[in-house]
């Protein structure tokens, strides 16, 4: 995966496994709900990388998934680029999704901690 894809995926794995592990260890849910917002960033970010194609990134994608299953480089698969760069809009859909959950539940969670 080229850069930047590829460091914008690896952030959001990596936000959302921590999210997780600070969220136990500090019993505190609006760090919790300030993980999930950071990592849906990042998935929003990752998304747009292969929604617009930067650095090849859809088509680097494309190119794997032919290569693995040996299908010609010309022949027809579901994973042709205009399909990838749908999964990329899904991406930033699901985290957006993620950034709203996460701003609504720190808001709430806020609210009932300090009244």
């Amino acid at each position: 995966m080229p850069e930047p894809a590829r460091t914008f995926e690896r952030w959001a794995v990596v936000l959302f496994a921590a999210t997780f592990l600070i969220g136990v260890t500090t019993r505190l849910d609006w760090v919790m709900f300030v993980g999930m917002g950071a990592a849906g960033v990042f998935l929003v970010l990752f998304g747009r990388c292969i929604f617009r194609d930067f650095n090849g990134a859809a088509s680097a994608w494309s190119k794997f998934y032919r290569e693995s299953k040996g299908i010609a480089p010309d022949g027809f698969t579901l994973a042709d680029v205009p399909t990838l760069k749908g999964i990329g809009f899904w991406y930033m859909l699901v985290g957006g999704g993620f950034v709203i959950i996460a701003v609504v539940g720190c808001v709430a969670s806020m609210v009932r901690q300090f009244g």
